[in-house]
């Protein structure tokens, strides 16, 4: 039903799942429609920090590299 629909939607909230707009607190990609990154949020893959540079990201920078920036931290 909808109450369960409510639940999932805040599932994410619960587990913490706010990406960070500083590479130095990146967390590895985590692919999640719940949880997409937005301009700016930095993730992880491999040992390399990257960048969104959409917003609603839902791809990783392998997956969608023209969707990312590398960054050097």
């Amino acid at each position: 039903g909808s109450e369960m629909c409510i639940r999932d939607r805040e599932l994410p909230a619960q587990w913490g799942f706010v990406w960070s707009t500083d590479p130095a607190k990146a967390l590895p990609f985590v692919a999640m429609s719940t949880s997409p990154y937005n301009k700016g949020d930095c993730c992880t893959e491999g040992s390399k920090v990257y960048r969104s540079t959409l917003d609603s990201n839902v791809w990783s920078p392998s997956a969608y590299p023209q969707g990312w920036e590398e960054v050097n931290v």
